[in-house]
């Protein structure tokens, strides 16, 4: 069969889902452009934040930054 939709299979963690809409963008380069230093960092267990999604976010900071 095919997927017909996604959710969080574990409670653990309790995302919040008032959360899943922030812009992360904008506050990292606050954070960024303040000189204060950032790790962003993905786990390889994590499905609700994959890999794929933090390298999009890194990567569209940087260009909305110029960097």
């Amino acid at each position: 069969g095919s997927v017909k939709g996604w959710e969080a299979c574990s409670s653990v963690l309790e995302y919040d889902d008032r959360n899943l809409e922030n812009p992360t963008i904008p506050l990292l380069g606050k954070l960024v452009m303040a000189g204060t230093r950032v790790l962003v960092y993905s786990g390889d267990q994590d499905s609700i934040i994959p890999l794929t999604g933090t390298r999009t976010l890194v990567n569209n900071l940087a260009t909305s930054l110029k960097l």
